[in-house]
């Protein structure tokens, strides 16, 4: 391995991991992201090593140490890979990953000593076949939100067609787009919405697009009234569907991964049907279905997903918004009720997948160890 390509600690990340004993697993917080404390630095390599050594007793014994990155969507490889080949392909001997093969070589543990959780969809294509045994795709995004009642998608009264929550228009034009468009044609008299936050950065104020001195229940206040992660139930499940739209990510160096984006959650966790616009990447709606979910392809064109250009894939949406919102309510309500079984088999998948990551936590016991000087 090349001296000068070494990992180093910045800001005591892995200071704080749990063991799980049940399950053989030494574990991160998933707040901490691993990728963004390696550098390149020859003196730390030593810490680094002794970081690990702390575990050998337990690999030897066939426990298994967890990475767990599923909060960052960034491409977890060119993270950590990026800043040594400048954008272009780094050799194996100079990949900071070495680091991982010739730890499992020196200290003769076992080839799965080492698991990196990602919620990058592409990991496989991004990352060199020589360290794909590292990476595992992991969705975690079903436990950032609240699980309706399991009877509540029964007795449900919807007194809106649509909800979009759209905070930062900034850079993100096609949400731009869509407001102008669901103001223009009047169906946000029929929606939950918000399309009010520009901001350049955190001491910025804050600019609307909506009229705030006409604020009604309709128009819901970002600034003031709702967390990403914590939007009144009665609201989520008040309205039929959620238009869901992700935001735009910088692609001066490559392209971005693909990831579930995680709002799609809000609606599955709520029994809510949803249209899902990416200004990224085409064929959301397949990944979703490679990872079990069920979507409404019997109940309108979905067709939209699979546009090449973010443009046309807008074009097609809004003709699916049209013919929702031609629809009566009462037709709506009998189109919700249809679909029951496909956002139940949603919902039971998405908690499954909840549970497994939360109760990997709950039998774990957290430790604190720091790293030598």
């Amino acid at each position: 391995m090349s001296s000068n390509l070494i990992f180093s600690f910045i800001s005591n990340s892995f200071k704080n991991v749990y063991i799980n004993h049940n399950d053989k697993l030494i574990i991160t917080t998933p707040s901490e992201s691993f990728a963004n404390s390696l550098c390149i630095n020859e003196n730390h390599y030593g810490k680094f090593e002794n970081y690990f050594k702390n575990f050998i007793h337990l690999f030897k014994n066939g426990y298994k140490f967890i990475i767990n990155d599923t909060s960052e969507i960034f491409d977890v490889y060119y993270e950590i890979c990026g800043e040594v080949g400048k954008g272009l392909p780094v050799s194996d001997e100079d990949n900071p990953l070495m680091f991982f093969t010739k730890f499992i070589q020196d200290y003769q543990i076992p080839n799965n000593s080492f698991e990196w959780w990602v919620e990058n969809l592409d990991y496989m294509n991004t990352c060199p076949e020589s360290f794909r045994y590292l990476f595992k795709y992991k969705c975690t995004s079903p436990v950032k939100y609240t699980f309706s009642l399991l009877d509540s998608c029964n007795n449900r009264k919807i007194d809106k067609k649509f909800l979009n929550l759209s905070g930062n228009i900034k850079n993100n034009s096609h949400r731009y787009s869509l407001f102008i468009y669901l103001k223009s044609h009047n169906i946000l008299k029929d929606s939950y919405y918000s399309f009010n936050s520009i901001k350049n950065t955190e001491c910025d104020s804050i600019h609307t697009l909506e009229n705030l001195e006409d604020f009604n229940q309709t128009q819901i206040n970002l600034e003031n009234s709702f967390k990403l992660s914590g939007v009144d139930s009665n609201i989520v499940e008040s309205c039929f569907c959620n238009i869901v739209s992700d935001v735009w990510l910088n692609k001066n160096i490559r392209s971005w991964p693909r990831f579930i984006y995680p709002d799609i959650f809000r609606s599955i966790n709520s029994y809510q049907p949803f249209l899902f616009l990416s200004i990224n990447h085409s064929n959301y709606l397949d990944k979703l279905q490679e990872l079990g979910f069920k979507t409404f392809s019997d109940f309108w064109d979905e067709g939209y997903d699979k546009h090449e250009y973010a443009i046309d894939r807008v074009s097609h949406l809004i003709q699916v918004i049209e013919y929702i919102n031609s629809k009566t309510y009462n037709e709506i309500e009998q189109m919700y009720f249809d679909m029951l079984p496909i956002l139940k088999h949603n919902y039971e998948l998405s908690k499954s997948m909840s549970n497994e990551i939360k109760q990997i936590y709950l039998n774990s016991n957290l430790i604190n160890i720091t790293l030598n000087k």
